[in-house]
């Protein structure tokens, strides 16, 4: 397949789902499908001021995460080689070596204030809302 295609979904969870079941058929160990179990699950939070997006993706570093943000898509994604091990492998329900997970950011946010996180197997996302975004209620005069 060619990797520079890009589908034409609108959503991005939608296009990382069949991304991911696309990817299940290429895979070096047939065993890591590639599917939803080999990407981290994810909870959004919504404040007053801003976002929180976190990631569940123990036995990770800081290092191994790669954040990118393009238009108002913000992907999270890991590359990693996975460790040698002369273990046999029984069974296999979670794998965090190799995963992209994307995001469409609303307009509400101050894109030059995001920052992230990790701790505790957490990858936190904060994204800030922008100041008019905040101001809250506004009462309109009639004239």
């Amino acid at each position: 397949m060619n990797k520079n295609f890009k589908f034409p979904f609108f959503n991005p969870e939608v296009e990382q789902a069949v991304q991911d079941f696309i990817k299940s058929w290429n895979v070096e160990n047939t065993k890591d499908f590639g599917w939803s179990w080999t990407r981290p699950l994810a909870n959004v939070e919504e404040t007053e001021n801003q976002f929180q997006i976190f990631l569940a993706a123990p036995g990770l570093s800081k290092a191994d995460f790669k954040l990118t943000l393009e238009k108002d898509i913000l992907t999270v994604s890991v590359d990693k080689s996975k460790p040698e091990t002369s273990a046999q492998k029984k069974l296999t329900e979670y794998s965090y070596y190799k995963f992209s997970r994307s995001f469409k950011i609303s307009a509400e946010v101050n894109q030059q204030a995001i920052s992230a996180s990790y701790e505790n197997g957490v990858l936190t996302l904060t994204l800030p809302k922008k100041e008019e975004a905040v101001s809250g209620p506004k009462t309109i005069n009639i004239i």
